[in-house]
């Protein structure tokens, strides 16, 4: 399942989640994904109360070896 898929199975099971931009968000996360590494699980988030900032917009990304928090502007990296 691709991480595309992940955020939008996320966003169906909690339908009231602001997100923007997913698809844009999961191409640029399967960028960063080394071979061999497994998204464990996928989900968006906003950093803030207004649903309509698309800029604190993220996708979070748990995968076996690393957790990756993307937005438009940059991206946080967590080594496991």
């Amino acid at each position: 399942m691709t991480v595309y898929e992940q955020l939008k199975q996320f966003k169906a099971k909690y339908p009231m989640t602001v997100s923007w931009r997913l698809k844009q968000h999961a191409k640029i996360i399967e960028k960063h994904l080394n071979p061999g590494e497994e998204v464990q699980y996928a989900f968006t988030a906003q950093k803030n109360n207004n649903p309509l900032d698309v800029i604190t917009t993220y996708a979070v990304v748990l995968t076996n070896q690393k957790n990756i928090t993307w937005t438009k502007d940059y991206w946080i990296l967590l080594q496991l």
